[in-house]
């Protein structure tokens, strides 16, 4: 990658700002704060290229509703996703202003792509976490709000944490986000127009040179990014050309270590991917008995007024693990030929809409008000079942005469 000769001069004035394109384009350091100071490729193309930003860290279980501990394994897989969506299916995440609201009528405007790069840790106020390093495709006219101070915070999206992915990214302005990194600004600005946005897997033990690499990184860690690659669905690693250079007896025993730690670390990936795939087989189970639960107290809701045996209980509950659509028929069919309990109190009857002048209460009015209530209640019974269109015989009164009769005898 050929780079313009940058400076470090300090600007003139609190806000300087380079134009897109601007011949000699040199460092710029924007507004005078405390930051992250990153790096920044202008690409030529209308967006600049903001390299080694951090967007995620470690999460412990509970916490912004995470399932389990969003650990380096998680992040891990989060940026291998991240790396074979943009390599095989040419697709990377969004950034934007401000967080997606599920109340909004509209989307947050677009900033740009964010593409995950590599795993490393990262001093978050004063305690190492493992931490998801990203470049960021700016926009210009983001890119030239960033370097005024206008959006110093990073904010990840993640709708599911059983996916591994980090859905999106949001730039903030005054909200205070989650992972309190350095403030994003802008250190230097490097003009490259051949340089491009790629998806190369970084070992997560550390950075790439241009991202200074920690002392986590060493010699061998290229053996472990290809063993973490072998266990990547639809990762390929390139054909390696064999060593014509002898092998000398001190090399043999090096070779054997690597080999070593080249396998603990594929049986540790591995066995977070059998993690990760219980974990889902868990949700989903939790998922279909929380419906299930819905379905059954929405019946329940449906039936109220009408007499439920545990046969019908049990039914419900059956035609509920159907399906909404079984259950909603049987639903109809259960108030279509049963009818409701008389109401119990006077005001379930008002409810019913059975008004005290009705007619056919009139020859019950000098009754005692325990007795009225019955009246009241046997009419409301009878015009559900005339609405029913079951086969009653009897009239109005003379209904409401045999109820109070059996009541009475009872």
């Amino acid at each position: 990658m050929s780079l313009v000769e940058t400076t470090t001069a300090a600007p003139s004035s609190i806000f300087q700002f380079v134009q897109p394109g601007s011949p000699n384009q040199s460092s710029v350091l924007g507004v005078q704060i405390e930051g992250g100071r990153y790096t920044a490729v202008d690409t030529g193309d209308g967006y600049f290229t903001v390299l080694g930003v951090p967007i995620m860290s470690e999460v412990p279980k509970g916490t912004k509703n995470a399932p389990f501990d969003i650990d380096r394994g998680y992040l891990i897989r989060c940026v291998a996703i991240a790396k074979r969506q943009y390599e095989q299916g040419k697709f990377c995440g969004p950034l934007h202003i401000g967080h997606n609201k599920p109340l909004e009528l509209s989307d947050p405007d677009f900033a740009g792509y964010f593409l995950p790069r590599s795993v490393a840790e990262y001093d978050l106020n004063g305690d190492k976490k493992w931490t998801v390093f990203a470049d960021l495709k700016l926009k210009a006219e983001i890119f030239e709000r960033v370097t005024r101070g206008e959006l110093p915070y990073v904010s990840p999206e993640i709708n599911d944490w059983y996916s591994g992915k980090i859905d999106s990214v949001s730039l903030l302005n005054s909200k205070v986000p989650f992972f309190q990194y350095a403030l994003f600004t802008i250190g230097e600005i490097r003009k490259d127009t051949s340089a491009k946005f790629e998806a190369t897997f970084q070992s997560p033990y550390g950075m790439e040179a241009e991202m200074k690499k920690d002392s986590a990184h060493c010699d061998h860690c290229d053996r472990h990014e290809k063993a973490i690659m072998k266990f990547l669905p639809g990762a390929k690693m390139a054909d390696e050309k064999p060593n014509a250079t002898p092998v000398e007896p001190s090399q043999i025993g090096k070779e054997q270590t690597a080999m070593a730690a080249e396998a603990k670390i594929a049986a540790q990936f591995a066995a977070y991917e059998a993690r990760i795939a219980a974990l889902e087989v868990e949700r989903k189970s939790r998922e279909d008995e929380t419906r299930v639960a819905g379905l059954i107290a929405r019946a329940y809701a449906e039936l109220k007024g009408y007499q439920l045996a545990d046969s019908v209980k049990d039914k419900i509950a059956k035609f509920a693990k159907a399906g909404e659509e079984v259950l909603n028929t049987f639903v109809a069919a259960y108030k279509e030929s049963v009818p409701k309990d008389p109401p119990k109190t006077l005001a379930e009857f008002e409810q019913g809409q059975v008004s005290d002048k009705a007619p056919e209460l009139a020859k019950f009015q000098n009754l005692e008000p325990a007795e009225l209530d019955k009246a009241r209640a046997a009419l409301a019974e009878w015009h559900e079942m005339k609405r029913k269109k079951w086969p009653v015989q009897a009239s109005a009164e003379e209904y409401i005469q045999t109820q109070i009769k059996l009541t009475k005898g009872a």
